[in-house]
């Protein structure tokens, strides 16, 4: 994810609600002889839910 795109989430976020969920993942590789944690790109997700027409707020 770009600070470009996130700066876009992160601005509906602000107008509209919802959840805003950023997920990191790192995994383990080889360093010479030891063993290091690589991260990866983050993954961000935005969950919103809009009521059905005519349904009670």
């Amino acid at each position: 994810m770009t600070l470009e795109s996130e700066a876009v989430l992160a601005g509906w976020h602000a107008k509209v609600g919802g959840d805003l969920t950023r997920v990191e993942v790192s995994r383990a590789g080889a360093v010479g002889g030891f063993t290091a944690w690589r991260p990866a790109l983050p993954v961000v997700q935005w969950s919103v839910v809009r009521p059905f027409p005519g349904a009670a707020l």
